[in-house]
C-alpha cells in the first residue's frame, strides 16, 4: 500500500544511511522528501497537549526522553531482553 507514496526522511537520514535506505527508495518509486525539525512544531504539539489536559505547572514539568534507554549499560539491556523472552 505504501508503494508509489513519497518516502519522508527526517534530517540527514539519507546521508547517513543511504546504502540501507536505497532499496526502500527504489521500492517507493519516488524520490525521498527530506524534512527538518522546526521549533514552530513545538507550538502545535503544546496546543494538542493542552487540549488533552496534559498541561502541568512549570515547576512540575519534567523532560520526556524519546531515546531514554541509550544510557543503559549492555548488561542492563541484555537482562531486560532475557526477562522479556
Amino acid at each position: 500500500a505504501w508503494q508509489g507514496l513519497p518516502m519522508v526522511l527526517a534530517g540527514n537520514a539519507m546521508a547517513v544511511h543511504e546504502s540501507r535506505l536505497q532499496p526502500l527508495v527504489q521500492a517507493c518509486g519516488t524520490d525521498p522528501v527530506t524534512v527538518w525539525p522546526e521549533a514552530s512544531a513545538m507550538l502545535t504539539l503544546a496546543t494538542l497537549a493542552w487540549q488533552r489536559g496534559q498541561a502541568v505547572p512549570a515547576q512540575d514539568a519534567m523532560p520526556v526522553y524519546v531515546r531514554d534507554d541509550v544510557a543503559r549499560t549492555t548488561a542492563e539491556r541484555l537482562a531486560d531482553k532475557a526477562a522479556n523472552a
